[in-house]
């Protein structure tokens, strides 16, 4: 089955929104936010070749990130990543990203990795 988002109607007709249920520091349920698209990218992968991921649109709260193709690896602490060192996203695995994405780094662990990247904020693009 695919992934269907819900959708709202504003002044500019219906738009997507991605529902977040947000957790505090104890784990705690802390609250929902409604979430618009900001923007959306794909990028190819290489195994010998980090990729460092563009600044977000202004205003992204979240990130998600999707890899296809092949396994990938990233870092997000300035650091480039390896094919054997940074943390894995396996085919079909989703990251949800809800920190600054300053300095996000991706690799392929082999050939014909893509990340695909769904930019998301709390006010929709005008």
């Amino acid at each position: 089955m695919a992934d269907v988002l819900p959708s709202v109607r504003g002044d500019n007709g219906p738009r997507e929104v991605i529902p977040v249920m947000l957790f505090g520091p104890t784990g705690g349920y802390a609250g929902t936010r409604q979430l618009f698209p900001l923007g959306y990218l794909q990028l190819s992968l290489s195994t010998t070749t980090v990729t460092e991921l563009p600044d977000p649109p202004a205003g992204t709260s979240v990130a998600l990130l999707k890899i296809e193709g092949a396994a990938a690896r990233y870092r997000d602490d300035g650091d480039d990543p390896t094919s054997t060192e940074g943390m894995p996203m396996a085919v079909g695995e989703s990251l949800t990203y809800d920190a600054l994405m300053l300095d996000m780094r991706l690799i392929a662990q082999a050939d014909g990795s893509k990340v695909n990247v769904a930019y998301y904020g709390s006010q929709p693009n005008a």
